[in-house]
């Protein structure tokens, strides 16, 4: 938990990495830099929620990505273990709690 402006915040962790997979983590998030953010995507999550549909998939660009598929795709790539390959680099958010072994990491 960290405090932001008297707002508490859950941290959530994989566990310690090795330092190989940090690396391989950034490595992947600088090759990443200048992919564009995928708005429509986020839009289509947010009608699914609305309407309580399945995820719409088409709102899902192939060239953009959001943060969640971000991570699936940097973690993977790294060696992070994964429950299943699935729909490997798309992800919502709560897909990718439920496909690696988050844990709250305890604070200080």
């Amino acid at each position: 938990m960290i405090e932001l402006d008297e707002n508490k915040h859950v941290i959530y962790t994989t566990g310690d990495k090795p330092e190989e997979q940090i690396d391989r983590i950034l490595k992947y998030a600088y090759k990443s830099i200048g992919i564009k953010y995928d708005y429509l995507q986020i839009l289509g999550l947010f009608l699914s929620l609305l309407f309580r549909n399945k995820v719409n998939r088409w709102f899902n660009s192939a060239n953009k990505l959001i943060c969640s598929e971000f991570i699936d795709i940097a973690y993977y790539s790294a060696g992070v273990e994964r429950k299943t390959i699935v729909n490997l680099g798309d992800v919502t958010p709560q897909e990718l709690l439920d496909v690696y072994d988050f844990r709250i990491r305890k604070g200080d």
